[in-house]
């Protein structure tokens, strides 16, 4: 219990130095880069990753490696790949409707986007049978 705790202060502690650190470059008018987006994504993976799942030697909680602990991540990935399909639909549209065009960056993301999830499963059920 007090590994996880601990992983829960740190990782919300660097969240918030992170977050701060944005919003001093916000209200100085600088550019947010990829890398202050993909800092924040990561610790917020952690942050949560650390709150749902128990430690080994914890009792009364969910592991990852339990059967249902399995079948709580492959139902939470599903529906993670249908919103960030829905989030890039709704891209693809605002730049529709924003610059009368969409970028082919977006159209190749989206095509994958629609294609990955089917692909995957032929895979998988191949693989079983």
């Amino acid at each position: 219990m007090r590994i996880r705790v601990l992983k829960i202060g740190v990782t919300s502690f660097a969240l918030t130095i992170v977050v701060a650190y944005i919003g001093v470059k916000i209200m100085k008018a600088q550019a947010i880069n990829l890398t202050d987006v993909a800092t924040v994504g990561v610790l917020t993976g952690l942050l949560f990753s650390s709150m749902t799942w128990q430690e080994k030697d914890e009792e009364g909680g969910i592991q990852q490696n339990e059967k249902i602990g399995r079948r709580i991540q492959g139902q939470s990935t599903k529906i993670s790949y249908y919103i960030l399909l829905v989030v890039i639909l709704g891209a693809a549209v605002i730049e529709q409707v924003t610059y009368h065009m969409v970028h082919p960056t977006t159209l190749m993301i989206m095509g994958m986007s629609l294609i990955l999830v089917p692909v995957v499963d032929f895979i998988l059920v191949r693989k079983h049978q």
